[in-house]
């Protein structure tokens, strides 16, 4: 088991970087916890994720570029609205059959099991 001596972040926030002096090792993680990349080294004190570099652009690119960030987002909340919903459908439904097994079991307490296998179902 390694033990983390230093935990940082990517810029972006997608990553995590993890170093471990004991084992002069460290390890890329990605936003689901799996291990993408591993290295190890002679020695190690200190990691870090490289910086973006600076980018002189011009006004009407740097317009463009936010207008399509604003569409990505959009169609990303759209995505992260529909898989929400979905789940919220599905929660309700689970308790609504919950609902009407609770009323099966209790009707099957009050009239017995004859009485209930009579039941049309509709």
């Amino acid at each position: 088991m390694d033990y983390m001596n230093e935990v940082t972040y990517d810029p972006s926030g997608r990553f995590v970087l993890a170093m471990s002096r004991a084992t002069n090792s460290c390890k890329v993680f990605n936003s689901y916890g799996k291990i993408i990349y591993k290295q190890t080294f002679n020695s190690l004190n200190q990691v870090l994720f490289r910086p973006r570099p600076f980018v002189d652009i011009s006004k009407t690119a740097a317009d463009k570029i936010n207008s399509s960030f604003k569409d990505f987002q959009k169609a990303y909340e759209d995505e992260d609205d529909r898989i929400i919903n979905s789940l919220k459908y599905q929660q309700e439904e689970k308790q609504k059959l919950m609902k009407i097994n609770v009323r099966c079991l209790s009707f099957i307490l009050v009239h017995g099991v004859r009485e209930f296998q009579e039941i049309p179902v509709g």
